[in-house]
């Protein structure tokens, strides 16, 4: 009787938990049969059927439960939630130094070079371990479960293919966005479709005629290129910081460190996949007897785009170095020669041993270019007052040093003409797409990683409780386009001496009010020559904004202030311009008076 009555509850269960536990039983009883069954496949040929019976599988339940959720699934799904929590606790915080004084010590966190090693044992381990097991870890796996060595299987296929797919599209992509200006619609289409045909032939001709074991030395090669690039010293002026879990302390890296580190893991983590898939066939074809042809053929295929997408990276690096705004790109004198040749021959061998460019009439004329004019002594207005330009001047006028300052200033000028008008016009895009008020706008055009005017909704946190930073909206055409290279460098000499790492600019901030702190900027540059920090006391007088300057740091975190301000990551470094709105000098909310139509008045006497 107590048997009974403990399974009275089970029999009382409704009709839809009886359907809720037919389902997984019918899961069970497949993955049962697939257990059994697939261990007679002989190849990875067979085992592709199998494949597409267990993502059948998932498949379902993935919609079952969408529809009915099931028990399991949620308990599964909330023990993976748990576990990734645990492995996001696991990552050292990070932030970005942009000041670099004084420096952290620099290190690269463990795991780096953990991982690196364990790249680099799984491709020993397997270049070595099918010499010895021609079966490799086919026969490990259907001797502990099949099912599990199936779904192992179906992760390696799909990285190979995520590899195969990027290294036939992403050349292909980028030859056409780097013939976008140089033929015709219809004439760069027909050159790029003719020239991703003939990468796809090559690649399948070298995959099947020339052993993996080349391609496979040029990514060690590129892997050796990228860890020698990184180890090399000076080449970034902003770096990462990270804390150590254990003794708390902040180290840095350098930027260009950081992305020579994420290159050798990513070609070292794809080499040990390709040599693990490759079965053994390093220096060999693929034999349809061999154990696993399939995933070799895919491998072998995917590892001829590796040499590929290093080149795509190397010249991406040097696209991002060479428009780096830190770099000092010299300025130019466009020379409108009424004189003999001569003299232009002349001028043009003064300005280049100051280390200037120089362009004549046959030349096109820059945006940035100084222009002059080469007149008769008697026509020169090269150290007039108020001089109209294209400069009037003579050769021997330039061996007045008072000439080559004016020439200086005057691409100075026209430089800070460029800059106002790009950023005028950026921040009036932006203005007018904001989506909603109480946000702001991010402005750091000196930054290569940064490509434009970066939007920060209002009601939204920048850091969530997990750790996870916003990622700000982009506004507005990119920075290459609206300024060009040479203000981007100049502004980044200007904001770097003045220490101006970011401008936040808050909404109800008018556009004039945003343009006079600029100019406030400049004018303190060039005051005081490069030399002088700007400060809260700085921007005092300019109407209707409050301006203060905070500084971000591990060592020394913000100060409170009455003011709303964003929220950055703990271990950034910094210097921050905010632009507020201005409140008033109390900052504080007054009552209006009760009786608002009383106005005084005489009282007449006598």
């Amino acid at each position: 009787m107590k048997l009974l009555r403990s399974l009275d509850p089970l029999l009382r269960l409704p009709v839809q938990s009886w359907v809720q536990v037919g389902f997984t039983a019918a899961v069970l009883a497949s993955l049962v049969s697939l257990e059994f069954i697939g261990r007679r496949a002989i190849s990875d040929v067979q085992d592709s059927l199998y494949a597409l019976v267990l993502l059948g599988l998932a498949g379902s339940v993935a919609v079952w439960h969408r529809r009915r959720p099931l028990a399991w699934v949620s308990w599964l799904l909330a023990r993976g939630g748990r576990l990734l929590k645990r492995l996001k606790h696991l990552r050292s915080a990070h932030g970005i130094d942009f000041r670099g004084t004084p420096p952290f010590a620099p290190r690269l966190p463990w795991g780096v070079w953990a991982t690196g090693g364990v790249f680099l044992l799984l491709t020993v381990s397997g270049a070595i371990g099918w010499e010895f097991a021609p079966g490799g870890w086919r026969v490990l796996g259907h001797s502990v479960s099949y099912v599990l060595y199936l779904t192992l299987v179906l992760l390696v296929w799909l990285v190979l293919l995520a590899l195969l797919m990027a290294g036939l599209f992403l050349p292909v992509f980028v030859l056409d966005r780097r013939l976008i200006d140089t033929f015709p619609d219809n004439d760069r289409r027909l050159v790029v479709f003719g020239t991703s045909l003939a990468y796809l032939f090559s690649i399948t001709a070298a995959a099947a005629f020339v052993p993996a074991a080349a391609p496979l030395a040029l990514s060690l090669v590129g892997v050796a290129v990228a860890a020698w690039w990184g180890a090399r010293a000076g080449l970034s002026d902003i770096a990462i910081l990270w804390r150590n879990s254990r003794t708390r302390a902040v180290y840095s890296v350098p930027i260009h460190r950081v992305v020579a580190v994420l290159t050798v893991l990513l070609t070292l983590g794809l080499v040990a996949l390709a040599v693990n898939a490759r079965g053994g066939r390093l220096f060999g074809h693929v034999e349809p007897s061999d154990p696993m042809p399939l995933t070799a053929s895919l491998a072998g295929l995917a590892v001829w785009t590796l040499p590929g997408l290093l080149v795509l990276l190397l010249l991406r690096v040097r696209d991002r170095q060479h428009s780096d705004p830190a770099n000092r790109t010299p300025m130019t004198v466009y020379v409108r020669n009424k004189l003999s040749p001569e003299a232009g021959v002349r001028v043009k061998a003064t300005l280049t041993r100051w280390g200037w460019g120089a362009r004549d009439g046959l030349d096109t004329a820059g945006p940035d270019d100084v222009h002059i004019q080469l007149v008769h002594p008697e026509l020169s207005e090269a150290t007039e007052f108020n001089p109209i330009w294209p400069l009037k001047m003579t050769p021997s006028d330039l061996d007045n040093p008072q000439v080559k300052e004016r020439l200086e200033r005057r691409d100075e000028i026209r430089l800070r003409r460029r800059v106002f008008r790009g950023l005028t016009s950026l921040l009036k895009k932006g203005y007018e797409g904001r989506q909603g008020k109480g946000g702001g706008f991010w402005l750091a055009p000196q930054w290569w990683f940064i490509d434009g005017l970066g939007r920060e909704e209002g009601g939204r946190a920048k850091r969530t409780d997990d750790g996870d930073g916003e990622i700000l909206r982009r506004v507005g055409p990119p920075f290459s386009k609206v300024l060009g290279e040479r203000p981007r460098q100049y502004l980044h000499k200007v904001l770097r001496a003045v220490q101006v790492d970011v401008i936040y600019i808050e909404d109800g901030v008018p556009l004039k009010a945003v343009v006079k702190v600029l100019r406030q900027i400049f004018e303190v540059y060039d005051i005081h020559a490069g030399r002088r920090v700007v400060d809260d006391h700085t921007f005092r007088g300019i109407p209707k904004v409050r301006v203060m300057v905070h500084e971000f740091s591990p060592e020394r975190p913000p100060a409170a202030v009455k003011y709303k301000q964003p929220k950055f990551d703990d271990l950034s470094r910094g210097r921050v311009l905010h632009l507020f709105k201005d409140k008033g000098e109390s900052e504080e909310v007054t009552d209006v008076p009760r009786d608002i139509d009383y106005v005084p008045s005489p009282v007449l006497v006598g």
